[in-house]
């Protein structure tokens, strides 16, 4: 949650607008880009490589069951390094936004 006069705003992968609401920092609006980014590509990578590794457990078995695991694995790990990524990128922009605007009412 971002709060922003007075209100709270939802910041996730499929929510929130985190761009709109540091638009007035640049420095801001860079992170909050990529962590919108890494979310749109690494919820939906996470999501289908653990759809992988089950199938590949339950369904398949033999060398191409393992092979699905394993691609499921890595589109999985893929995807969990990306929602991180981008969790770290939103604690950067929300930092950033809040000390530069902290500095603009200080002056």
């Amino acid at each position: 949650m971002f709060v922003k006069d007075e209100r709270e705003h939802p910041v996730g992968p499929f929510t929130g607008d985190l761009e709109a609401l540091v638009q007035d920092t640049p420095e801001a609006v860079e992170h909050a880009r990529k962590a919108h980014l890494q979310l749109m590509v690494g919820v939906p990578s996470y999501v289908t490589g653990a759809a992988g590794v089950i199938v590949g457990v339950l369904v398949l078995s033999g060398p191409v069951g393992w092979m699905v695991i394993g691609i499921g694995a890595s589109a999985l790990a893929t995807g969990l390094g990306l929602m991180g990524a981008a969790v770290t990128h939103v604690v950067d922009a929300v930092n950033i936004h809040n000390d530069i605007a902290s500095a603009r009412a200080i002056e």
